[in-house]
């Protein structure tokens, strides 16, 4: 596990325990897990510069088809990606900037 996740789910357990909450924590679970379950129905496009509207539906339609019953598609713009995008729906990133590209190709070598 991720040693920051770890030590934030520690710190909710903590957190838990010193509110005497114990007793809900299924409850707790429950809700968290149909909230990370709406996530996978949004996504956030990051492109290193402002995207016209026409590109943004076509971004949009693209994933939509790809990704059926997303509801919501939020457009944000990233200098830092210095080209492409990237994509996140839930817990999936699809990264197609040029820093990522720049990245992967590091990593090869």
């Amino acid at each position: 596990m991720d040693p920051q996740i770890k030590t934030t789910v520690e710190g909710i357990l903590a957190y838990i325990k010193q509110q005497k909450l114990e007793k809900f924590l299924p409850q707790i679970v429950a809700s968290l897990s149909a909230h990370v379950g709406s996530l996978d129905n949004r996504a956030m496009v990051s492109t290193a510069v402002s995207l016209s509207p026409a590109r943004q539906n076509a971004v949009s339609e693209t994933l939509r088809h790809k990704f059926p019953g997303l509801s919501d598609i939020e457009f944000v713009v990233d200098p830092a990606l210095a080209g492409g995008l990237v994509v996140k729906i839930g817990h999936k990133v699809i990264d197609l900037s040029l820093i990522g590209k720049i990245k992967n190709l590091n990593e090869q070598i």
